[in-house]
């Protein structure tokens, strides 16, 4: 979608950049001329009609006529936007706002009463244009986002191809959710629109078509790129722009980018360690104390799903085991009653507390309702546990692997740094990139302690 931003130069400057970071993700913005000769008229007249939107700043300077016209660039702009017929959004700044030296009654360069009736021709259109006044910038991106028509809607996902299943836990939950029948067109029209896949090395030259595009770009872009330009998108502020609009009111899309985030961060930490050789290893002590990014670095280095919740310090489909330690034995025990109890409460089965009390649970049903929670969810489940709780037992988080085919991760407890200098460079590499994304995206702000306890429905 292009949107033509009209007004003079000089005198608007802030205000043209602070109209092209709110149009930013979502518009491709076309801009007026600095006008020297005769084309740029022509040229100015031409590009407006090529776009869908057209977004004028009006001061107190008429700016430049071209030879052989009675009109300024700006305002032939205007009308060859409205003989095209497409949306016009004028916004034009209070005279008591605009400094003596940036008017046409200071500097001269044109008679006052030419703006003074281009200003007054605005306010006085007869095809019920209603321009909005403005002192300063913030006030004009405010009117702006308001009156915004919204471009996913008329965004038309011309091809739709599947995505692939991928490779990966991570891959397969994305390729889940973009293939689901379900999923809003919306979303993902507003994400193929911005620029986090308009600047996409892998789709520059061949495009496939949605959800496909949105697959190839998570799991081949370059992903410190991709992380970048991901968490852009997701930008907050009063002058982020319509694409945070998008993303901060649809739960969709909010969804997408949260799972090309994670592909994206898998690769990013898989990269790491291939470059620079640092590996995490099981009994590495994960201790930042956003539990969510713990999460995602176990997973991109581990190798399995993460499903992330909103308002949620820890995964949906992490459990934690008591934190007594219990013999061999028990602590099996005690284990298999947790994974089976979070089955059970993930895909919604009602059971009695006393049908877990039995000395030994059937292991052939527990892996078979482990297989089918992963069927339903793509990803399975993972014990956390601690520094000093029962899997710090190496021989234990083994047998439980082996078996069950369940991995393992050891949070670190309050304050406790993690025992390998690698870990902490790996979050404080991710905290960076993705931080801010993740608390935009499930509204759980960092340093938020791990709940419930053990037993409860996480």
């Amino acid at each position: 979608m292009r949107a033509y931003l009209s007004s003079t130069l000089k005198d608007l400057k802030d205000e043209r950049e602070a109209v092209k970071l709110a149009l930013g993700g979502i518009w491709e913005v076309v801009e007026s001329y600095d006008a020297d000769d005769e084309t740029v008229s022509a040229s100015c007249v031409r590009d407006v009609a090529s776009c869908q939107l057209y977004v004028a700043i009006i001061g107190l300077r008429y700016g430049y006529i071209p030879p052989g016209c009675d009109k300024s660039i700006t305002e032939l702009e205007f009308d060859a936007a409205t003989s095209a017929g497409i949306r016009r959004l004028v916004f034009v700044k209070k005279a008591e706002a605009v400094a003596a030296a940036m008017a046409d009654s200071h500097t001269g360069e044109c008679e006052p009463h030419k703006i003074l009736a281009f200003r007054e021709r605005l306010t006085e259109a007869p095809d019920g244009l209603r321009p909005a006044e403005f002192s300063d910038c913030l006030e004009l991106t405010r009117f702006l986002l308001r009156v915004l028509p919204a471009p996913a809607a008329q965004i038309q996902l011309e091809a739709m191809t599947p995505a692939p299943d991928g490779d990966t836990d991570l891959e397969r939950m994305l390729s889940r959710h973009l293939n689901d029948p379900q999923a809003s067109a919306t979303a993902l029209a507003t994400l193929a629109a911005a620029r986090a896949v308009a600047e996409s090395e892998t789709l520059a030259d061949v495009r496939e078509g949605m959800p496909c595009d949105l697959f190839r770009l998570a799991v081949a872009d370059p992903p410190l790129k991709l992380l970048v330009r991901l968490k852009d998108f997701a930008a907050s502020g009063p002058v982020a722009g319509v694409a945070a609009r998008a993303f901060a009111t649809d739960a969709q899309l909010r969804e997408t980018v949260l799972r090309m985030m994670l592909v994206a961060a898998e690769r990013y930490v898989q990269d790491l360690k291939a470059r620079k050789g640092k590996a995490l290893t099981d009994a590495d002590l994960l201790g930042d104390p956003d539990h969510r990014l713990n999460a995602i670095l176990a997973a991109a280095s581990f190798g399995f799903g993460v499903r992330l919740l909103p308002g949620h310090a820890l995964p949906q489909n992490f459990v934690r085991v008591p934190a007594a330690e219990l013999g061999f034995e028990e602590g099996a025990t005690a284990i298999r009653r947790e994974l089976s109890a979070q089955c059970n409460r993930m895909r919604g089965v009602r059971f009695s507390p006393e049908l877990l009390e039995v000395d030994q649970l059937d292991e052939e049903i527990l892996l078979a309702e482990l297989e089918d929670l992963k069927a339903c969810f793509g990803c399975g489940l993972v014990l956390v546990g601690g520094e000093r709780g029962m899997l710090a037992d190496a021989g234990l988080r083994q047998a439980v692997r082996d078996e069950l085919g369940v991995p393992t991760v050891l949070f670190a407890g309050d304050g406790v740094p993690p025992s390998n200098g690698d870990a902490a460079w790996l979050v404080n590499s991710l905290r960076r990139l993705i931080g801010p994304l993740l608390d935009a995206a499930l509204g759980c702000p960092p340093g938020v302690a791990p709940e419930p306890a053990a037993g409860k429905q996480t």
